[in-house]
């Protein structure tokens, strides 16, 4: 290389830990990536970096460990260190409302300002999901640089290989925002690759003119955090050894992207359509799409790859119709917290909106995301909190009931919301007319929030694997925690909700159930439902049904299933009333059942348990009960039980709901919740009629 031709190496860490993340996890990734990294920097004061934190692990960070924060002030007041906005809680800032998308951003900028000192130019986008309406709402925060993966703007047309090295800019109304490209291939090698391979990959970036800027952003876990990156990082001092290269090197200039922004101009404009890293737009295809994009994707040329796009984010909503009913609840906490004219009483609201935002239990990749149970109920928890603030704020005078019908999964299609001090059941009559959502208010927990069993791409790898391999990148991790996961691969063809309506062919047996391989004999399970309200102030009854049929040997034969909610104001529990109307003039002999879907934080916790008629049982296991009358489901971890009473003894099904789903440490059975379903064999004479009556009710220990 010829000299002085410096090439610009600006090099960023993104560090986050989600809402609702184990605290250990936190002490876990601090002692084994975050710490040691700044370590290894404060030793080579020449080398720069920008570096973002989520809001709730830097307030993690200040809480636990002062000693790193105060280090990370110092080292930020010298310029060693350049600190990053971003949103506070880490939202995909495309999915939530333009108030919070600026709020968000505004609060991590301000807690900056405050314990650092500094006032920050740049921004991590969370997971660069991006949107071009983000330039407005971004640029309006006082943000004036964020960061894009390469291929992300070569989506803008950027055909040549020296397009990268610098910067852009894009604007939405006239709102201007700078835009870095994150280097795809310095991306994927550091710190997998040889420190002399990467010095390679960077020296690729040096022009004749000798400012070009090659850039790296990406997740600080990487460094010590993600399986067997701890050894290669730290223990072998590839970090150390990296640094100390960057230090001795007459032709690499170490800078932040706020340095380099000063002295250089952006290379042009440039305007991006929806796009995030080729990762999540991979994961974002549906299942059924995925071998053909990824088969077309091998099928062209590596400079025409960009023009080549998968899903964008927002598909994850259809992918997964749990995800939906997360994002769309966070949009109507997000309407009611509008309502409140208080400012204590927003403020407050607000902070539990916004940790309901989270990104990580919205989405599936490599990571556990949407499958983990403890993330989804920490959302909730949230969403719940703030709805109940904005609850006391707007009703005063003690216990009330209403009920809403509105379009509430944004599908053109109403769902109905009874609302109370204690309770909220959300149905959806057009699938079923079932309940999608149970919010015990008191406990901030919605107990339906389980997630249903779906078919991954990586499921086709489950049975070959016997171990899972450490020491590679984590988009190449490929390892089973446990044997036997194929075993537990069985896919829902509806979601698990409560109120589905079976007819059981004769033929049923528990095993077949839970491995969806049985006869249903109705048309009933995920058809709609007509609907009737009756409400006043003291009571509310909401009624579905459905005019449907059922198979009879040969026959299918009209059937009316009746479903009636009945919940009085300021009491913890409501009654489902379910009727049979035999709609022919023949004898029907039929097996009715009435599946229940709860969310329990635990299998293994030892306070977690069904009573069964008075005995125990665990919710790992499988449980076929006769005449049962009496079901209480004890969730140890958040401290709340809700028990069932059945008018008409029953027969019982109880089974745990396990997903196979991928991590970052490999694949992994997880607990989703248990499935409860007492059922009933009936002789349902010429045009009679059958009844029975669940009482829920809602207690805490």
């Amino acid at each position: 290389m010829a000299q002085g031709k410096t090439v610009y190496l600006a090099f960023g860490i993104h560090n986050h830990q989600p809402v609702g993340n184990f605290q250990g996890i936190f002490e876990e990734i601090y002692q084994a990536a975050y710490d040691p990294f700044l370590k290894v920097l404060s030793r080579h004061p020449q080398i720069k970096v920008s570096m973002h934190f989520s809001g709730l692990l830097l307030q993690w960070l200040r809480e636990k460990h002062p000693n790193y924060t105060a280090k990370l002030k110092e080292m930020n007041t010298k310029g060693q260190v350049e600190l990053l906005t971003g949103g506070f809680y880490e939202p995909i800032l495309s999915a939530i409302p333009d108030r919070d998308k600026v709020g968000q951003i505004g609060k991590l900028t301000k807690y900056i300002e405050e314990h650092f000192a500094f006032s920050p130019k740049g921004m991590w986008l969370t997971e660069r999901v991006w949107e071009p309406h983000l330039a407005k709402s971004i640029s309006e925060s006082g943000v004036e640089f964020t960061f894009l993966d390469e291929c992300q703007l070569r989506t803008g047309f950027l055909t040549g290989k020296n397009d990268i090295y610098g910067y852009y800019v894009t604007e939405e109304q006239g709102f201007s925002l700078g835009l870095f490209p994150i280097h795809h291939e310095l991306r994927h090698a550091i710190p997998f690759k040889s420190v002399a391979e990467v010095l390679e990959i960077i020296k690729n970036a040096s022009s004749e003119e000798g400012d070009n800027l090659i850039s790296f952003c990406d997740d600080g876990e990487k460094f010590g955090g993600w399986p067997g990156t701890a050894k290669a990082v730290y223990e072998k001092r590839w970090l150390e050894k990296f640094f100390e290269k960057l230090e001795n090197s007459p032709w690499i200039k170490v800078t932040t992207f706020s340095e380099y922004r000063r002295k250089y101009p952006p290379r042009g404009k440039i305007y991006i359509p929806a796009t995030s890293y080729p990762e999540m737009m991979e994961w974002a295809v549906p299942t059924s799409f995925q071998k053909t994009y990824l088969h077309l994707l091998k099928s062209v040329k590596e400079e025409n790859k960009p023009l080549i796009r998968g899903g964008m984010w927002r598909n994850f909503l259809i992918k997964y119709t749990e995800a939906n009913n997360l994002h769309k609840k966070a949009l109507y906490v997000s309407q009611r917290v509008e309502k409140v004219k208080e400012l204590e009483i927003k403020t407050r609201a607000q902070e539990d909106l916004w940790k309901g935002e989270a990104n990580d239990a919205y989405w599936h990749g490599v990571f556990g995301g949407i499958y983990l149970p403890h993330l989804r109920s920490s959302v909730y928890h949230h969403l719940i909190k703030s709805e109940y603030l904005v609850d006391m704020y707007l009703h005063r005078n003690g216990p009330w009931l209403d009920v809403e019908l509105t379009d509430f999964n944004k599908d053109l299609m109403d769902e109905v919301l009874i609302n109370s001090d204690k309770l909220n059941i959300y149905l959806i009559p057009v699938q079923g007319g079932q309940i999608f959502e149970l919010d015990y208010k008191l406990k901030a927990c919605n107990f339906q929030g389980l997630i249903s069993r779906k078919e991954e791409l990586y499921h086709d790898h489950v049975e070959k694997l016997a171990g899972h391999e450490t020491g590679k990148s984590i988009h190449e991790a490929r390892g089973a925690k446990e044997q036997g996961l194929d075993k537990l691969l069985h896919y829902d063809w509806y979601p698990r909700y409560s109120l589905i309506d079976h007819f059981f062919h004769a033929d049923t047996k528990l095993s077949d159930f839970i491995a969806v391989k049985y006869g249903e004999q109705g048309d009933f399970v995920n058809q709609p439902y007509h609907l009737d309200l009756e409400r006043n102030h003291e009571q509310a009854v909401v009624k579905v049904w459905r005019d449907g049929h059922i198979w009879v040997g040969k026959d299918f034969q009209p059937v009316r299933i009746e479903k009636k909610i009945i919940i009085l104001k300021g009491q913890p529990s409501f009654q489902v009333e379910i009727h049979l109307f035999n709609g022919s003039s023949q004898n029907l002999p039929v097996w009715f059942g009435s599946e229940l879907s709860f969310q329990i934080a635990s299998a293994a916790d030892p306070g977690s348990v069904g009573i069964i008629e008075g005995k125990r049982m665990s919710f790992s296991e499988n449980v076929e009960a006769k005449d049962v009358s009496q079901i209480d489901l004890w969730d140890g971890i958040r401290n709340t039980g809700i028990s069932l009473s059945l008018s008409k003894t029953a027969c019982l099904w109880m089974f745990p709901l396990y997903t196979i789903s991928q991590s970052e440490s490999g694949f992994e059975k997880i607990f989703q919740g248990t499935i409860v379903v007492p059922h009933w064999k009936i002789n349902l004479g010429p045009k009679g009629t059958w009844k029975t009556v669940v009482s829920y009710s809602f207690k805490e220990l």
